[in-house]
């Protein structure tokens, strides 16, 4: 039996938009054993990569499983739900806001739209 896998991608720079090479990521099973729907039970195994030269990482994960997500190097851990799709960027899965033009932010503090 071949569970089917999405391969949760991401990026890592530093703040000056530098790739960032052998971040560590990992990924273990938020809960074992799962249950499938025609009722087997399975046990998915702990995942772990490191960031490439472009600061990017893969992930292949059992679709539709809780995994605990955490990279240590940026202080990030949290619990995500694996997509139903082949391929899916793992930080449109948490609640970590996106930033989408950092070089536009201001350093005036009361303005509400500073992203820090």
């Amino acid at each position: 039996m071949t569970l089917a896998t999405c391969s949760l991608t991401g990026t890592i720079q530093d703040s000056s938009e530098v790739a960032v090479i052998g971040a560590l990521v990992f990924a273990v099973p938020a809960m074992s054993p799962a249950i499938t729907s025609s009722g087997v039970a399975i046990y998915p195994q702990p995942v772990q990569t490191a960031t490439s030269t472009g600061g990017i990482f893969y992930l292949n994960l059992i679709r539709n499983m809780d995994f605990i997500v955490t990279i240590p190097f940026i202080g990030f851990k949290e619990k995500i739900r694996v997509p139903d799709s082949d391929e899916y960027n793992i930080f449109n899965l948490t609640s970590v806001e996106i930033v989408t033009n950092p070089s536009s932010s201001t350093s005036d503090p009361a303005d509400p739209n500073v992203n820090w």
